[in-house]
């Protein structure tokens, strides 16, 4: 296996540790840390509850409306629609319970000591991918790529269990765009190809 070079620290040591680390074994232990970060139990609960709850009342209240109107239809427009309701409720409510503790979370890490901003290179050569900045470093061997597929502003990378979001304005030009594309198209295996997009949407 090959190991990184480390500088030695204020006191002359480096210390090293190996371990055979399983697929998602950080998945848990990550959880636990962001819970420290940030829980936000109470804003995320009402962020969830008040759409599901107004969309069951809607629903319900849209339903006993119809009904009151064609009595010959019984019950049926009530319960169809608070269904509905409480779906629509549902859906709105998890995407507004992630946006508040997304937000939330961003903001407890800037309280930390986190920057907003991350002056960040990216470097694609045959060996694989680097992202550098001043904080956070990573290096990706073009076979842990899973796949490479476009979103709205960046191009995203799945190795392994890390994902890597390439901003696109970060390319000088469309031409250096491209060259990446050709270059991890040519790099990746087979399989990872398959389940890649080289084309912007």
């Amino acid at each position: 296996m090959n190991r990184p070079e480390w500088q030695a620290g204020a006191m002359g040591e480096v210390v090293e540790a190996q371990a055979e680390v399983k697929l998602g074994e950080a998945i848990k232990p990550a959880a636990e840390a962001q819970a420290r970060v940030y829980r936000g139990e109470i804003a995320g609960t009402v962020a969830l509850a008040l759409p599901f709850v107004g969309g069951i009342v809607a629903g319900t209240a849209a339903g006993m409306a119809v009904s009151a109107w064609y009595p010959q239809w019984g019950s049926w427009p009530t319960s169809i629609l608070s269904i509905a309701g409480m779906t629509i409720g549902l859906f709105v409510g998890l995407r507004a319970y992630a946006h508040q503790h997304s937000r939330g979370f961003l903001a407890a890490l800037c309280r930390m000591g986190s920057p907003p901003l991350f002056a960040t290179r990216f470097r694609f050569g045959p060996e694989g991918i680097e992202t550098v900045n001043e904080r956070v470093s990573h290096r990706i061997a073009w076979p842990a790529v899973l796949f490479v597929v476009p979103s709205r502003d960046h191009w995203l990378v799945q190795a392994d269990t890390l994902t890597i979001a390439i901003p696109r304005r970060a390319f000088a030009d469309p031409a250096a765009e491209q060259a990446f594309l050709e270059l991890a198209e040519a790099s990746i295996s087979e399989e990872a190809r398959s389940r890649s997009v080289f084309k912007s949407h």
